[in-house]
């Protein structure tokens, strides 16, 4: 699975970004405790993308880890990333959902914002989708 992010070498250029790139992934991989194969191999390839490497931490290791981003162009990328991530199973749960909420309020996000990005990726999400449906 070949994913297009060649932005996120551009945005995500400090130590501290790119870890808490992967690890906010990571813990919204984990939030559902329903953890798909393709969601751990979309995050070992941003993660080899951006030069973290590909070992993926584990629940315990990235529980407590507090993630905080330089700037707000990192957050809105990050957010975009994530909620692909959250829908490649076609189930975005309600615990995925909470956390990224979560975490968008500590940002300091409106609700609004936060809402405005998660629709926009999910249409974009499902557009793509039926350009992949052959119709007779």
């Amino acid at each position: 699975m070949k994913i297009e992010n060649n932005y996120l070498t551009e945005v995500f250029t400090t130590k501290n970004s790119k870890k808490n790139l992967v690890h906010g992934l990571v813990k919204l991989a984990y939030a559902d405790n329903q953890v798909d194969k393709t969601e751990i191999q979309i995050v070992q390839e941003i993660a080899l993308q951006i030069g973290f490497g590909q070992e993926i931490p584990s629940q315990q290791e990235v529980k407590e880890i507090k993630i905080l981003f330089d700037n707000r162009v990192q957050e809105i990328c990050f957010f975009k990333e994530a909620i692909r991530l959250a829908i490649v199973d076609e189930n975005y749960s309600d615990s995925e959902r909470e956390f990224l909420k979560s975490l968008s309020a500590s940002f300091g996000w409106s609700k609004e914002d936060f809402s405005k990005l998660e629709e926009e990726q999910e249409n974009l999400h499902w557009f793509k989708h039926t350009q992949t449906i052959e119709l007779d």
